[in-house]
């Protein structure tokens, strides 16, 4: 890291984010739904590096 860099400097920064999902056999609606519910506060929250 360099020595001007403030480590008290924050961002806000809004993205979007387009998947394709092979669905494998799921049902298209439900993995909507289930995409829906993990995101909070605008993020995308998940407990396994798949997700």
């Amino acid at each position: 890291m360099s020595e001007n860099t403030n480590l008290t400097e924050t961002i806000k920064v809004r993205l979007a984010l387009d998947v394709t999902y092979d669905l494998n056999g799921e049902n298209a609606t439900e993995m909507v739904g289930r995409l829906r519910r993990m995101c909070v506060n605008g993020g995308v929250k998940g407990s396994h590096v798949a997700e």
